[in-house]
């Protein structure tokens, strides 16, 4: 999954690098690029989380 987020990274920097305006696809991919990211980030905060929670019980 890690691979995954660094490619989503990679793509919105790319996206936001560009010159010029964006086209109506494009926009919808930056958004889309970076809704997906939020959750997944979302995702490993809640697994680490969880991990720490673990460790703190034992």
């Amino acid at each position: 999954m890690c691979k995954n987020i660094k490619q989503k990274i990679l793509r919105i920097k790319e996206l936001k690098s560009k010159t010029g305006l964006l086209t109506k696809k494009e926009i919808f991919e930056l958004n889309s690029l970076i809704k997906e990211l939020k959750e997944l980030l979302r995702e490993k905060l809640q697994e680490q989380q969880d991990i720490d929670f673990i460790i703190d019980i034992y």
